[in-house]
């Protein structure tokens, strides 16, 4: 069974909400030996641009925005993967200077222009190294928490 996927957008309007979420989804190619990488493209592209090359100046804009959520996740699928940017924004009229063009601009900015090199085949190394840093530390401290652990030891006990 093959699945058609809209491109309309769907909109759904829920009373007593005030905040308005943007999801954007973009289906690729999956390649196994890519699956780490892609990790690491999904948190890069969540803290910096290149115009916001780092995530204190990154922050500081979705601030300035009024931006109160920025995620970029992916899913696996068997021979596909599915990257959805989603946004949480304060609804229409309740910040009075709260601009959408600025906000969409921001989001087309995080999307179609990441920060790398010129050619635009790479991450900047800076912001590359910082994420490397930050997964190492997280790997050594591993577990972090209780269901973690029992997790892990459930996993052994299966093997």
């Amino acid at each position: 069974m093959k699945k058609i996927f809209s491109k309309t957008p769907k909109l759904i309007n829920i009373k007593n909400v005030n905040r308005t979420i943007i999801r954007l989804s973009f289906f690729t190619d999956r390649k196994e030996d890519d699956d780490v990488n892609s990790l690491i493209v999904t948190r890069i592209l969540s803290m910096s641009n290149k115009k916001y090359k780092d995530i204190m100046s990154f922050n500081k804009r979705k601030e300035e925005l009024s931006i109160m959520d920025l995620q970029v996740t992916k899913t696996n699928y068997n021979n596909f993967e599915l990257i959805n940017f989603t946004m949480t924004i304060p609804k229409k009229n309740i910040i009075e200077d709260l601009s959408y063009d600025d906000v969409f601009k921001f989001l087309k900015d995080v999307i179609y222009y990441p920060n790398t090199n010129k050619e635009g085949t790479m991450f900047s190394k800076k912001v590359f190294d910082i994420e490397k840093k930050y997964l190492k530390a997280k790997e050594n401290d591993y577990p972090h928490s209780l269901k973690e652990y029992a997790y892990n030891e459930f996993m052994d006990f299966c093997d």
